[in-house]
């Protein structure tokens, strides 16, 4: 599971979002998926404002492909954070598969 935090560049948390399974699709190794192919289930990846548009496009392609409903939702609100992100100075969006579980924030 990759969870999904908005957050401060000081360290900040201002939101967050997590589904289990999501790194079957968040997870891209392909050069069309420039930033979604630097996440993986095995580090952490922090993705700076200037970003996010790319970060959106890319996840705006993934959820168009999905079939659940529910990975659609999780997607969505990725989006959110990413729009949030986009326009908070100083802010930053970190996925990283080492979350403990039974922390806030799934979907």
């Amino acid at each position: 599971m990759i969870t999904i935090i908005l957050e401060t560049v000081e360290g900040a948390e201002l939101d967050r979002a997590s589904r289990r399974g999501n790194e079957e699709y968040l997870c891209r190794d392909a050069p069309d998926f420039p930033r979604l192919s630097e996440v993986d289930a095995c580090s952490y990846n922090c993705f700076a404002r200037s970003d996010m548009p790319e970060l959106a496009r890319e996840l705006e392609r993934i959820r168009d492909g999905l079939l659940d409903p529910g990975a659609v939702d999780h997607v969505d609100r990725i989006l959110g954070l990413c729009r949030r992100c986009d326009s908070l100075p100083g802010s930053v969006l970190s996925f990283t598969p080492f979350e403990e579980s039974g922390q806030g924030g799934q979907d």
